[in-house]
């Protein structure tokens, strides 16, 4: 995948929607979803479950394109090295596992 924006582009096309059509159903205007599509603008967050009902796609696989997208574009931006994705694959562990409930052992 190139980007979040080529995904909704290539993705609205596929199920033959103009932007017009598209954005209604998404409730965006048709420019704005112009300018998510040329990675002008981003898509917003509030409307990712929308927009796996849209797609019919699943929540966990819009959620990855979308913020594997945005963390690469923070990553550029910011010049940090590729290897900042391994930290923060283990950051996510960490606090996955802070986050995980501990349950109880009856014996």
């Amino acid at each position: 995948m190139a980007t979040f924006g080529a995904y909704i582009k290539e993705t609205r096309k596929k199920l033959k929607l103009s932007q017009t059509q598209f954005g209604a159903k998404v409730d965006i205007n048709a420019p704005a979803i112009s300018r998510i599509e040329n990675n002008r603008k981003e898509f917003p967050s509030g409307k990712l479950d929308l927009l796996a009902q849209v797609f019919n796609e699943d929540i966990s696989t819009i959620n990855e394109l979308f913020y594997a997208d945005k963390f690469a574009r923070m990553a550029l931006d910011n010049d940090c090295p590729s290897s900042v994705f391994m930290a923060a694959e283990d950051q996510a562990k960490y606090y996955r596992s802070k986050n995980s409930s501990q349950g109880t052992l009856n014996l």
